[in-house]
């Protein structure tokens, strides 16, 4: 029977096949890496593998979610986007949230540069990009609703496509470039290049769509 997911010791597993592939990614290919691969290196066997995920993408999409949670737990924790919404500029600290992030991304910097490199697995890729922007269309969402406007959703999941599209592009540039852009420059950087259409857009200066 499968450990349920507030079993410590599964979330504990968990955490492990997590480690271990974004350790064995950096040297291997996601498209090459067997099961086996990743469980030794957590020092787990394959049946207890097969206990919590299906097969090595299951694991994939749990990493992605798990690393995008640690990301908006900490720019909330710190910052939140939610804080700021009723401010005359809701997007003023959107470097500071950037720093944030790129601070994770150093972090795990040999992991990153190794999924959104050209060669890395499009599905990481897009696990990510799909968690950032599902979070920021909720903001974006919550910002026109406190100021009662009503804009098409179509326009909106274009705006937030287009906004978190330019951030990875940015970010994995940064990484094919060992990341030698300091990240306070790079934050306040990224900050000016992307956000500029969504600052119009709750400005209202956006109103013929």
């Amino acid at each position: 029977m499968k450990s349920t997911p507030t079993d410590p010791r599964a979330l504990r597993t968990r955490q492990l096949l997590r480690e271990a592939l974004m350790e064995v990614v950096v040297d291997k290919p996601f498209r090459d890496l067997t099961i086996s691969n990743i469980t030794k290196c957590a020092g787990i066997n394959r049946a207890t593998f097969y206990l919590h995920y299906e097969d090595k993408y299951a694991l994939l999409d749990d990493c992605a979610y798990e690393l995008f949670s640690e990301i908006r737990n900490a720019v909330e924790a710190k910052i939140g986007f939610r804080q700021n919404l009723s401010l005359p500029e809701p997007f003023a600290d959107h470097h500071k949230q950037m720093n944030i992030v790129l601070q994770h991304i150093q972090k795990h910097s040999g992991f990153y540069k190794a999924m959104f490199a050209n060669d890395g697995d499009p599905l990481f890729y897009n696990l990510f990009q799909n968690n950032a922007s599902t979070w920021i269309l909720s903001v974006l969402k919550d910002i026109l609703s406190i100021q009662n406007r009503c804009v098409d959703d179509e326009v909106i999941e274009m705006m937030v496509r287009f906004q978190s599209s330019g951030n990875f592009a940015v970010i994995s540039w940064w990484l094919e470039n060992d990341m030698r852009v300091p990240i306070e420059v790079m934050a306040k950087r990224l900050a000016m290049i992307t956000m500029p259409p969504m600052i119009r857009l709750v400005r209202g200066d956006i109103t013929d769509l």
